[in-house]
């Protein structure tokens, strides 16, 4: 096998390993999205009454559908304008939008990849109270 097809292997084995490494890391989120116990621990832990969904991926939308029976979620907020699956009755924000809005609450943060722009962009607006990284949130539950 020449060094050049090695290589190809090898990049292709690194990007594989890397995917797979994340969907552990999402696997380990849904699992305890889906927990009762921790999402009304979560609830009662940060005083949550209505919450903001940042990120309209996969993670925010099973995130929203974990918390709507608990609470109200105000809104899907997506740079994008994007949600992976359609909510009904719930179109995504953009976050331009965002300084215009009410009662956005709580923002939880969906999107780990992204954290530090997402936390920086979140910074600048006055409505904008709490934001929490799910991760962060879910740590040790």
């Amino acid at each position: 096998m020449d060094l050049e097809y090695k290589n190809e292997y090898k990049i292709l084995f690194d990007i594989c390993f890397k995917r797979a490494s994340f969907l552990k890391s999402e696997l380990d989120i849904i699992e305890k999205i889906f927990n009762y116990r921790v999402i009304n621990e979560l609830i009662r832990e940060y005083d949550l009454k209505r919450i903001s969904i940042y990120g309209g991926g996969l993670i925010g939308i099973l995130t929203y559908y974990a918390f709507y029976n608990n609470l109200d979620v105000s809104y899907i907020i997506d740079k994008n304008y994007s949600m992976s699956i359609p909510v009904d009755g719930l179109k995504p924000v953009g976050l331009s939008e965002l300084g215009t809005l009410n009662d956005v609450g709580v923002i939880i943060v969906t999107s780990w990849k992204h954290w530090d722009e997402i936390k920086k962009d979140l910074s600048t607006f006055q409505n904008v109270k709490e934001y929490y990284l799910i991760n962060e949130m879910l740590r040790g539950k």
